[in-house]
């Protein structure tokens, strides 16, 4: 019945959708158009797995078991910090 923390919680997911999108779109990855709460991410040019155990040693948890990456959207403020262990571990 709270509205209002259900409005926040839909912009925040709206947010950073498009935040991780963009962003993980200028690393030359695809990023898959979803209605949900993560995004599935193709086409890294590395193994799934490789990338999951390399964000987990930045104490970021993905899902890289699958095939594709499984990227939850958090805060605005857990999403800034992915992007940049993503940015440590290519390099960027």
């Amino acid at each position: 019945d709270d509205k209002e923390f259900l409005k926040a919680s839909w912009e925040n997911n709206r947010e950073g959708k498009k935040y991780l999108t963009e962003e993980l779109t200028k690393f030359g990855w695809k990023v898959w158009p979803s209605q949900s709460s993560f995004l599935y991410v193709t086409e890294t040019g590395m193994e799934p797995k490789e990338i999951a155990a390399g964000m987990e040693k930045r104490g970021i948890i993905i899902r890289g078991n699958l095939g594709y990456l499984r990227i939850s959207i958090g805060t605005m403020e857990q999403n800034r910090k992915m992007v940049a262990a993503f940015r440590d571990l290519l390099g960027k």
